[in-house]
């Protein structure tokens, strides 16, 4: 390629010296294009919970017809994320970063796990069933 990317008023164009054909000339993108673009490719590989997704699953946990937030609905949500993440992981091994972000989401599951064993057994007992978590 006879040049290179640069950064340039936000934005990200070629530079002049790779400006020589008409094909690299039609290659200028802006960072919010680039990153939507990027978005839409997660979420059409199911690696991002969609809205229909998060509501089927607030749907399905939720403790009483108002609920948003009991620590069920919140462990079933997590959940969710969690199995999204390690779909991700099968295709990109090396995505550290994401990698510390699932971490931090099991650990989240653990406290909220734990929260409802201290104050309910029984209703841990049925989430763990339900989502299926041990073995």
């Amino acid at each position: 390629m006879p040049g290179s990317l640069c950064a340039a008023k936000g934005r990200w164009a070629l530079s002049p010296s790779a400006l020589d054909s008409a094909e690299l000339r039609e290659i200028k993108f802006t960072f919010p294009a680039f990153f939507a673009k990027i978005s839409a490719n997660l979420k059409e590989k199911n690696f991002v919970l969609t809205k229909e997704e998060k509501t089927k699953i607030i749907n399905e946990y939720k403790a009483h017809p108002n609920d948003s937030g009991s620590p069920e609905l919140q462990i079933a949500l997590i959940t969710g994320r969690i199995n999204s993440l390690i779909q991700h992981f099968s295709i990109h091994k090396q995505d550290f970063h994401s990698r510390t972000g699932l971490m931090k989401l099991v650990g989240q599951r653990k406290r909220l796990l734990e929260y409802v064993k201290k104050s309910d057994p029984a209703r841990y007992e049925k989430i763990i069933q339900k989502l299926n978590l041990r073995k």
